[in-house]
């Protein structure tokens, strides 16, 4: 099998004085964050509740509800976890958001939840 020569082959490398070498950017996101507990208008019992995010690859995640202050999940057993304590019932918007080795964060969509007395549960 014989193989022509292409012109990009062929090209001369040429410096420019002085350039200094370009830094790369990404240009996709650092890594992706899924929020998978709570689901979309899951009715949640008051007491404990373990939030969960699958980031592969992320070396940050943290958890916001009701846009209050990010709080910031433990990695175990592939996923992301965020202990969340329900005292009050009500309607409640979760979102999380992932990054990888400092770079931009990457945001989930709102989740909407609801927190019901335990007798409420079946409603």
């Amino acid at each position: 099998m014989q193989f022509s020569k292409t012109s990009a082959m062929k090209k001369k490398k040429t410096k420019t004085a002085g350039a200094k070498p370009a830094l790369l950017t990404p240009s996709a996101p650092a890594c992706d964050a899924v929020l998978d507990y709570p689901k979309e208008g899951e009715k949640l019992r008051r007491g404990h509740y373990a939030v969960r995010v699958g980031a592969p690859g992320a070396t940050e995640v943290q958890v916001c509800v009701n846009e209050g202050a990010w709080l910031t999940a433990r990695a175990g057993a592939g996923y992301w976890w965020v202990d969340w304590w329900l005292e009050k019932t009500g309607e409640f918007r979760l979102k999380a958001r992932a990054r990888k080795n400092g770079l931009s964060w990457t945001e989930t969509s709102v989740r909407n939840c609801r927190v019901v007395e335990v007798n409420a549960q079946s409603n």
